[in-house]
């Protein structure tokens, strides 16, 4: 039965990246087996999807997942697995994004409305292991909630790790990792990102470099 499950999804998932009339189709009668995933409206999808977690995943209108022109790995499969009965992933209307994209929730990721996060781009709200080499592979690993607000960009390769809150119309550069709050209306980047500017025509105070 498993097997059987799988080879569906896998259908599913290579449906979904086809032509929209499929993918219409797909989304009406096998909406049950993509891991409990709702949406407001039909999305935009241009490459494989998995969404195979046991919790749930909510899309806003017009949200769009893949893209056909950017770079990609393989097919350019999106993740958005919601891990288990309780977790939640919930992706704001309007939003983009680009083409192997990561989001992994034990807890919860929120994504605001209108935002673009770019390729590869890796959100998880769990370190998944303990620190302690004793412990490591013990349960209930270090977990917190990742928020993400209103028309951010999350620049190629980024990672956005436990607990970070991201203000609305930041910028994350490419390849930054994200694991403090970010402020509103600025830009940050850097491993560990910080802040090195402040975005413009967000009436907002200049903000000196960290």
């Amino acid at each position: 039965m498993k097997r059987r499950v799988r080879n569906i999804l896998r259908r599913v998932r290579a449906a979904l990246a086809g032509n929209a009339r499929w993918r219409r189709l797909v989304l009406a009668r096998w909406k049950r087996w993509l891991g409990g995933i709702e949406w407001e409206g039909e999305p935009s999808i241009e490459v494989p999807l998995r969404c195979d977690g046991a919790g749930k995943v909510f899309l806003g209108r017009s949200v769009a997942l893949g893209f056909a022109l950017a770079p990609r790995l393989a097919d350019g499969e999106v993740t958005l697995q919601a891990r288990y009965p309780d977790s939640r992933i919930g992706i704001g209307s309007g939003t983009h994004l680009s083409n192997n994209v990561t989001v992994i929730a034990v807890t919860s990721v929120t994504i605001g409305r209108d935002c673009l996060v770019g390729d590869q781009v890796v959100i998880f709200d769990s370190d998944f292991h303990h620190l302690d080499p004793v412990t490591r592979n013990a349960p209930n690993p270090p977990t917190l909630p990742v928020t993400v607000g209103d028309r951010v960009w999350i620049g190629s390769r980024a990672m956005l790790l436990k607990g970070v809150r991201v203000g609305d119309n930041s910028v994350i550069a490419a390849g930054a990792v994200v694991v403090a709050d970010v402020p509103a209306n600025s830009i940050v980047g850097g491993v560990p990102a910080r802040v090195i500017g402040t975005v413009p025509g967000t009436n907002a105070p200049t903000v000196t470099p960290s």
